[in-house]
């Protein structure tokens, strides 16, 4: 599937779904996961693992992402059906923080997808701690 057709599929479902925006033009629409796993790049650990599939186009002011993950619990005490997880978007200026879902499935607590769309200055994304993905890497 070209990424041109893909994007005009993600931005149709945008009409529809809230969003959450920022001041530095950064936005953040949770979507449906009807993208198969393959065409995104994995970053992490055998216990903590960030999936980002990078949809900007040569010419864009913004960059545009998909971003889902999981880490592993086991099925150890005190975990939660439903928990809370921190991203964290770093742009030259400012540092912006927001608060995701987790959801247990199995032993993994698995989180989005969310689309993103970020300035030009982001520098990196970081979520839970655990992971930095800076711009380079993308």
């Amino acid at each position: 599937m070209k990424k041109a057709k893909l994007v005009f599929i993600l931005f149709v479902f945008l009409l529809t779904l809230s969003s959450v925006v920022f001041s530095d033009g950064i936005l953040i629409y949770p979507i449906e996961n009807k993208i198969p796993d393959n065409l995104f790049e994995h970053f992490g650990t055998k216990s903590k693992n960030i999936q980002i599939l990078n949809l900007t186009g040569n010419e864009s002011d913004k960059y545009v992402l998909i971003i889902k993950g999981w880490i592993f619990v086991g099925e150890g005490i005190g975990v939660e059906e439903h928990d809370e997880s921190t991203l964290e978007i770093q742009t030259e200026q400012n540092i912006f923080t927001l608060k995701i879902q987790l959801h247990k499935r199995g032993f993994y607590m698995e989180f989005g997808p969310y689309l993103l769309i970020l300035p030009k200055n982001f520098k990196n994304l970081q979520i839970d701690g655990f992971e930095r993905i800076s711009i380079g890497d993308l």
